[in-house]
């Protein structure tokens, strides 16, 4: 048995579009010359971003406890900076490498 009509809420139901949609290719093509640059400048600035959050510890302990206070495990906080390093190392590869 089908519900009634008055039972959907106003404006889930929408007429098909009759606009005719432009070439996929275009819009790849469109969308790859707008958004690249963007996406390049994210990979950098947060490939920059890992590269000093993780070798600042491993560069001068003494300042990066200045800043973000104490810390109980001075080999935790050096291993993760040692982690972070091949993040950053990736993300910077991906901002630097044309799509193809």
């Amino acid at each position: 048995m089908r519900a009634p009509d008055m039972c959907l809420p106003r404006g889930s139901i929408t007429k098909p579009s009759h606009r005719r949609a432009p070439p996929s290719v275009s819009v790849e093509v469109e969308r790859t010359m707008r958004d690249v640059p963007r996406e390049r400048l994210a990979l950098a600035a947060e490939s920059a971003y890992y590269l000093v959050t993780g070798a600042w510890p491993l560069l001068h302990y003494s300042s990066f406890e200045r800043v973000s206070g104490p810390k109980r495990d001075d080999w935790l906080v050096k291993t993760l900076g040692l982690l972070l390093l091949p993040i950053a190392a990736t993300l910077a590869l991906g901002a630097a490498v044309r799509p193809s």
